[in-house]
């Protein structure tokens, strides 16, 4: 502006001093001159904008909080994930090893049972239910899908009469608590009509939520 002053023979200041300015006004259309002033970049726009983070403070709070609050959510339950997911490996590991540790009792107790030939009972003292294995049901002359299903009376009919009353009272204390574990000699009738001799072990492995016996378990040897 000054350079155009100077080209008609004026200085800047000689113009100012003799110009009678009258009361300024902004002008209407001032948004147009803001505009016209910023692409041209003359003062006071002829630097860039400062912002200031209060100003963003000021203006955003709500948003900046949310954000914030968001971004901590979501470590938080990334975090919980990462130490779920390890949490599980662990227990699947540790379920692995049980399981194994399981099986690997089981074929331990098979070749166990099948070296000695040792019967297995399971009674159900509650319901009757008794569940043997092949040996048991060998030992007194059958296969044991020829049993099928059985129960106490199975046991209780090839009882030889005169073991029966000496069986009966000595399962009877054990249920009632009065000896640790239920053991005796007794006979059975075989298949083919003869007696064998059995040794006979059990003792009750659970109870009902009253504390009464629910399930017993035992072996039968053949001692005969």
């Amino acid at each position: 502006v000054e350079a155009a002053f100077k080209a008609l023979g004026l200085a800047l200041r000689d113009a100012l001093a003799g110009a009678r300015l009258g009361p300024v006004a902004v002008p209407a259309d001032y948004s147009e001159v803001e505009a016209l002033l910023r692409e041209l970049r003359l003062p006071p726009f002829d630097s860039p904008a400062r912002v200031a983070w209060e100003d963003i403070w000021t203006a955003h709070r709500v948003a900046i909080v949310f954000i914030a609050a968001m971004l901590l959510v979501t470590v938080a339950v990334a975090a919980g994930l990462s130490r779920s997911r390890r949490r599980h490996r662990r227990e699947a590991v540790a379920l692995d090893a049980a399981k194994q540790a399981v099986d690997d009792e089981r074929r331990r107790l098979r070749g166990i049972l099948g070296a000695v030939r040792a019967g297995t009972w399971e009674w159900n003292v509650q319901t009757g239910e008794l569940r043997v294995n092949r040996f048991w049901a060998e030992m007194i002359g059958y296969r044991l899908e020829e049993l099928g299903a059985i129960d106490i009376d199975t046991f209780r009919s090839r009882l030889h009469p005169e073991d029966a009353d000496r069986v009966w009272r000595a399962l009877e204390a054990h249920l009632r608590g009065e000896s640790p574990r239920y053991d005796v000699d007794l006979r059975m009738r075989h298949r083919l009509g003869h007696w064998v001799t059995l040794h006979d072990r059990g003792e009750v492995v659970a109870r009902d939520a009253e504390g009464q016996p629910l399930w017993m378990c035992g072996l039968h040897l053949d001692i005969g």
